[in-house]
This record gives C-alpha cells, sequence and structure tokens, in this order.
C-alpha cells in the first residue's frame, strides 16, 4: 500500500508548535494538569536531512513571464 510521501518537516513542526500552543492554554484553563507535547522535539538528523533534500526554485525567464502574461 503507498501510503504518499508523508509530512515535510516544516509541516510538522507547525503542526506541534499549535498542539503545544492549545495545550498550554488547556494547562492554564485547568482543563489538563500538564502539557504532554511540550518534550516533543523533531530531531535535529531530520531537519537536516529534509534541507539537503529540498529543491531550490529557479525564479522564471524573460520568456515564462512573457508567456504567462498573453
Amino acid at each position: 500500500m503507498n501510503t504518499g510521501m508523508g509530512l515535510g518537516v516544516t509541516s510538522v513542526d507547525m503542526s506541534l508548535a499549535r498542539l503545544k500552543d492549545a495545550l498550554n492554554r488547556a494547562v492554564t484553563r485547568g482543563l489538563v494538569t500538564v502539557n504532554v507535547a511540550s518534550e516533543v522535539h523533531i530531531p535535529l538528523k531530520a531537519r537536516k536531512a529534509e534541507r539537503k533534500t529540498k529543491a531550490v526554485v529557479q525564479p522564471w525567464n524573460a520568456s515564462e513571464v512573457g508567456a504567462l502574461s498573453l
């Protein structure tokens, strides 16, 4: 079964940040006693691996811009 390409480190990092924020608010309001996500961190190895494989986006050249404006 092909499950797709998965999420990138940036997407996971942003989602984790939102989760941590939500749980911090829940702790403040007394809904939970501890933020269990506060100790979750994305490994540095994963961050470095994503940076190495990330494609460099090239800007459009003049002919591509011209073709777009037709």
